[in-house]
């Protein structure tokens, strides 16, 4: 975003009467940044790696489980997370 949209921006908040925190302030210049829980890297979003990790997590921990009522269990948080990851990684589809 461009630092000048920014100002204009700034100006309007403070001409409101309102402040702004600088530490929530982030200013990342040829970086991939995360965005409530998504990464954003050359115009494309993608799942964090800790939620990768934990969708293969629950994959390995499904093939190890037996019981029936856990597998199913399992299984719809799979679901979720594969959900989870179309939306982010594919969001016209």
């Amino acid at each position: 975003m461009p630092k000048a949209l920014i100002w204009e921006i700034k100006k309007l908040v403070f001409g409101n009467g309102l402040r702004l925190k600088a530490s929530k302030e982030v200013s990342l210049i040829n970086a991939p940044a995360d965005i409530t829980g998504v990464i954003v890297k050359d115009g494309a979003t993608h799942l964090p790696n800790r939620q990768l990790k934990r969708l293969a997590e629950l994959k390995k921990e499904r093939a190890r489980t037996t019981n029936p009522k856990l597998q199913q269990r399992i299984d719809n948080q799979i679901a979720g997370r594969l959900s989870q990851r179309k939306q982010v990684e594919n969001p016209k589809t």
